[in-house]
C-alpha cells in the first residue's frame, strides 16, 4: 500500500514513468491521451448533477421560494387589510369626534338658553318681590307718617291748650308767652315722648 502511494510521487519526481509508459506532465486532466474520456465523464457527471438538482434540490428551493412568496403575499394582503381597517377606524373616529362636537355645541346652546331663561325668570321674580316689598315698606312709611302727623296734631292741640291756660291765668307779654310755650313743650316732652 505504501508502495502504491510512493510510485506516483516517484514518477512526478523523475518526470518519467517507471512502468513503461511515456513520461507525463504530472496533471492528468491535461494529458491529451485521456482528454476525450475525461470530457465524456465530465459531461455525464454534469448531466447526473443537473438531473439530481432538478429532482431533489430545485423543487425544494422552489417550494421554499413559493412558501416565502406566499408568506410575503399574505403579509402584503394583511397590511392592505390593516390599512383599510385603519382607514375605516380613522373615518369612524373622525365621525365620532364630529358628532361629539355637534352634541357639545347643542348642549352648550341649550345650557346657554336655559341660563338666560333662568336669569330672566330670576330677575323678573326679584323685580316682583322688590316691588312688593317696596309697596309694603311704602305703605308702612305712609301709615307711620299718618300716625306721626296725628300725634303731632294731638300734641300741637295739647300745647296750644296749655299755652292758652297759662295765658288766661295771667296777663303776659310776648316774651312771657314764648317762655310759657317753651315750658309747655317741655312738660309735654316729659309726659309723652315725641316720635321722630
Amino acid at each position: 500500500m505504501i508502495e502504491a502511494l510512493l510510485i506516483p510521487i516517484a514518477q512526478a519526481a523523475t518526470g518519467g514513468a517507471t512502468d513503461g509508459h511515456p513520461p507525463s506532465s504530472g496533471l492528468p486532466q491535461f494529458d491529451t491521451s485521456t482528454f476525450s474520456s475525461q470530457t465524456f465523464w465530465s459531461i455525464v457527471s454534469f448531466l447526473i448533477l443537473v438531473a439530481l438538482l432538478n429532482k431533489y434540490v430545485i423543487p425544494a428551493i422552489r417550494n421554499i421560494l413559493d412558501a416565502r412568496s406566499k408568506s410575503i403575499q399574505e403579509d402584503i394582503n394583511g397590511a392592505k387589510q390593516s390599512r383599510v381597517d385603519a382607514d375605516k377606524a380613522l373615518a369612524e373616529y373622525r365621525r365620532l369626534i364630529s358628532t361629539a362636537r355637534e352634541s357639545a355645541a347643542q348642549i352648550m346652546d341649550e345650557t346657554r338658553r336655559e341660563a338666560i331663561a333662568y336669569r330672566d325668570n330670576a330677575l323678573k321674580t326679584l323685580e316682583e318681590e322688590s316691588a312688593r316689598k317696596k309697596a309694603v315698606v311704602m305703605e308702612e312709611i305712609e301709615q307711620s307718617k299718618r300716625a306721626a302727623m296725628q300725634e303731632i296734631a294731638t300734641h300741637a292741640v295739647e300745647i296750644a291748650l296749655l299755652a292758652t291756660e297759662k295765658l288766661l291765668a295771667k296777663s303776659v307779654t310776648a316774651a312771657d308767652a314764648n317762655q310759657m310755650v317753651d315750658e309747655a313743650i317741655r312738660q309735654m316732652g316729659q309726659q309723652r315722648p315725641i316720635i321722630h
